[in-house]
């Protein structure tokens, strides 16, 4: 072969090196792959009973759901001994809804400046005859939701309200509001 043929051949060497080196760096599109980290499968019981996980980039908890509190008070159609109706009471909780139980007189949500809700109390109801009555809380109590009631009666100035002494119904939950 003759130093002619010798240098156009690798010159022709050389540029389909170049060509394929283009070929393969320059045009050949680069796929980056994000980093992902899988996030721990903690749960985090919320005050409603459900539960959270963790999720996004920083693996933070979610948000729990905020609770939605409704009353929902029927006049029962009988007549407690002392002549006052009978209204029972269900509590609906992020519309699960459950039995309270039945009280005496008419029943009225509590929440207003002039009968503010208690101190950890989210949701609070009053049933009322004469001078006597009921008063059914939700309290969020060591990050969880209890339902709890307590006797209502006339303060010894005859205006005023007599509240507290509150006993435990049942802790409120995911399943079973």
């Amino acid at each position: 072969m003759s130093t002619k043929s010798q240098w156009a051949f690798f010159s022709v060497v050389i540029c389909v090196g170049v060509i394929s080196a283009w070929f393969f760096f320059v045009r050949t599109p680069t796929i980056v792959v994000p980093h992902t980290s899988a996030c721990t499968e903690e749960a985090k019981i919320c005050p409603d009973g459900s539960t959270v996980g963790r999720a996004g980039p920083a693996c933070e908890f979610t948000p729990c759901e905020v609770p939605v509190y409704n009353w929902i008070v029927s006049d029962s159609g009988s007549k407690s001994r002392a002549g006052a109706s009978l209204a029972t009471v269900s509590l609906s909780l992020n519309g699960k809804e459950s039995s309270v139980g039945t009280y005496e007189g008419s029943c009225a949500e509590i929440g207003v400046p002039e009968w503010p809700l208690l101190e950890g109390e989210k949701a609070g109801l009053a049933c009322w005859f004469e001078t006597a009555g009921t008063e059914i809380g939700v309290f969020e109590e060591q990050g969880r939701l209890v339902l709890k009631k307590a006797p209502l009666s006339v303060g010894k100035d005859g205006s005023s309200i007599a509240r507290g002494a509150f006993e435990v119904v049942r802790i409120l939950g995911s399943d079973v509001p």
